[in-house]
């Protein structure tokens, strides 16, 4: 069921959204970018509904002329717009969208399905799919359960059964790769499914490169991930208060533990946690793969006393690792995700030793930055408005297209990170993202080897009657902002500040075939092996003083 929006973008151009406020699709947002959009079934339709009363090609949304218009392919539930059964619709906001009318009966299954438990994730709230088989292991009949397990027999014998077929369904259901998120809260929607459960969690350690386990000052564990769910009925936090004894315990011994009354056991009744949420009966075990300990599986109770059993303790120590293995793999498969975004998302920009780096530490991949010494280096062609002016537009683009190739490839190889071109100018940054010390250093080599390059690039060109061309560099060390700005789809690594602009203005004054660098670039270097002549002091727009400029020999 949707709900259908008309907004309008940044140009005033209508951009039309389907919001799923009930069924499978409660909460998602589709927006409709092209037209036809088939919603249905079958895996070829632009919207999925997965649900039996929905046919495989149900509707179609069609925008003619301007007009937005809903149509029924003969389903068999019929499609209704604000509760009326259409063959054919134009839609408005706000209009309601039923693929289905639900009944009676349907309104006390959906009821009954939100009366299991309700979902808190901290930081969003992901839909999850249940193994349906694992029901066919379970009964609803509480009088009949011996511990919080809900299986009815009470023959050992046909107990481990149910409980090994359990095991094996989970397995088969979580043995999917997703979103880290999205696994655990399947992990947990599973566990209640099995279970009668107050509260529980799983939460992830975060670690550094080194694959160590991160710790406050006070040695207390950080946690990367922390999900929480509770029993529908239960009044409090909406992020949770858990035992942090209990926990730490179970981080450090790295086994099970069955606490069966938290306020008179010796080890935890003094634990604040204890004390202000009422818990008096949990289970916490490992999360742990071979010898790779990844977090804590944790599930507690308010009341009753001993509603836990050594039974319960097994058989989540052995459901979580099953559960350990899936996170596992979900954490692969999503670093190995989120590698490849940031190689497609920075690969235009950096050098691919500092995008292996990003990987390592994805602190920097994020938007915002931070205030950095760096050196900037700007170029640009001379006399280039005159020359395009000149020359047909393709060879001057063929031009281009030949200059600049190589220009980022010592950008590149240099370790600096090119920041943007201008036309026909490059701006390119040395110290950031990732610090180094010798960041002046480089940039001048890079600039030494650019103009050799358009050397080599003009007796290659001379020699087949092309054009050629001379550049002029501007190079400056100075702090400045650098990160990313835009969006988290369209990120573009910059750097802001005068310490650009001066550089700027030192390449719009260089001569062709000049490298230019500003006082503070030459203090750093003047001992090293770079050779400068300081050249006439110049007046700048933008600055009350004359600046000292030098002139790098080659």
């Amino acid at each position: 069921m949707f709900l259908f929006s008309e907004e309008h973008d940044q140009y005033n151009r209508p951009v039309y959204k389907l919001t799923g406020y009930e069924g499978p699709l409660k909460g998602n947002t589709f927006s409709l970018s092209s037209s036809p959009a088939g919603i249905g079934r079958n895996k070829n339709n632009n919207i999925i509904v997965n649900d039996a009363k929905v046919s495989r090609h149900h509707a179609t949304i069609d925008l003619i002329e301007g007009v937005l218009y809903i149509t029924d392919l003969n389903s068999t539930a019929g499609t209704y717009v604000n509760g009326k059964r259409i063959t054919r619709a134009i839609l408005k906001h706000g209009d309601r969208i039923q693929l289905y009318l639900i009944d009676e009966d349907d309104k006390k299954i959906e009821e009954k399905k939100t009366e299991l438990s309700e979902t808190h994730i901290i930081d969003r709230k992901v839909s999850v799919s249940m193994a349906s088989n694992i029901k066919d292991f379970l009964s609803n009949d509480k009088t009949k359960w011996l511990s919080t397990l809900k299986l009815s027999d009470r023959e050992e014998h046909l107990r481990d059964r149910k409980k090994l077929e359990i095991l094996l369904s989970a397995s088969t259901a979580l043995s999917k790769p997703e979103r880290i998120e999205v696994k655990i809260e399947e992990i947990l929607s599973i566990l209640f499914e099995i279970m009668d459960l107050d509260r529980a969690a799983i939460w992830i350690l975060d670690r550094d490169i080194s694959g160590n386990a991160i710790r406050t000052a006070h040695l207390e564990p950080v946690f990367k991930y922390k999900i929480f769910r509770k029993r529908y009925d239960l009044q409090g936090e909406e992020e949770p208060v858990l035992s942090m004894s209990i926990i730490n315990k179970v981080l450090l011994e790295e086994e099970g533990l069955l606490v069966k009354d938290a306020l008179k056991d010796e080890q935890f009744k003094s634990a604040m946690s204890v004390k202000v949420h009422g818990i008096r009966t949990c289970v916490c075990v490992p999360l742990k793969t071979q010898d790779n300990l990844l977090g804590v599986l944790y599930a507690d109770a308010q009341r009753p006393v001993d509603r836990f059993t050594e039974e319960d303790l097994k058989f989540v120590t052995a459901f979580s690792a099953q559960a350990a293995v899936a996170v596992e793999n979900s954490l692969l498969h999503q670093k190995i995700e989120d590698d490849a975004k940031v190689r497609s998302r920075f690969e235009r920009f950096f050098s691919p030793n500092t995008i292996d780096t990003l990987i390592r530490e994805p602190a920097y991949v994020g938007k915002g930055g931070e205030e950095m010494c760096v050196t900037i280096l700007f170029s640009d062609i001379r006399n280039y408005t005159e020359l395009s002016g000149k020359k047909n537009p393709v060879e001057v683009a063929n031009m281009l297209n030949e200059y600049f190739p190589p220009m980022v490839k010592i950008v590149f190889n240099t370790d600096g990170t090119l920041e943007k071109y201008i036309g026909d100018a490059l701006m390119a940054i040395w110290g950031a993202p990732v610090p180094r010390e010798d960041h002046a250093l480089m940039s001048v080599l890079a600039a030494i080897d650019m103009q050799k390059a358009v050397r080599e690039l003009n007796n290659r060109w001379r020699k087949s009657g092309k054009i050629t061309i001379d550049i002029g560099i501007g190079i400056n060390t100075g702090t400045t902002f650098v990160g990313n700005i835009g969006d988290d789809e369209y990120l573009q690594y910059a750097a802001i500040g005068d310490a650009t602009n001066l550089s700027a203005r030192l390449c719009s004054c260089a001569a062709p075939g000049e490298i230019l660098v500003s006082e503070y670039t030459y203090n750093i270097l003047k001992k090293s092996q770079i050779r400068f002549l300081e050249l006439e002091s110049i007046s700048l727009k933008g600055y009350a003083e004359r600046i000292r400029r030098f002139k790098v020999i080659f």
